[in-house]
């Protein structure tokens, strides 16, 4: 659902450059598919978010340092994956 999204609003946005008028991106907003997309991505988001929250009230919280680290190593882990999938198609 995401990539129908994100094609959405790059023929908006390409058509937005070529005539040089605006499309009406308030209906590409109000999209449910986009909401959901939105939504989505925010909550894979989160844990990142609140951890840099946390991070900018008190930088010298070792227990986050060590949580944005444990978290930044299994999304390059899940990269790792998708990527190695990807490629073998």
């Amino acid at each position: 659902m995401g990539k129908l999204v994100d094609i959405t609003l790059e023929r908006a946005l390409d058509k937005e450059l070529e005539d040089g008028e605006p499309e009406d991106l308030d209906a590409v907003e109000s999209d449910p598919n986009f909401i959901m997309y939105r939504l989505e991505n925010l909550l894979e988001r989160r844990p990142f978010l609140l951890s840099h929250v946390v991070l900018r009230q008190n930088p010298n919280n070792v227990y986050e340092w060590l949580n944005l680290a444990k978290l930044c190593e299994v999304l390059l882990h899940v990269a790792k994956i998708n990527s190695s999938t990807n490629s073998s198609r």
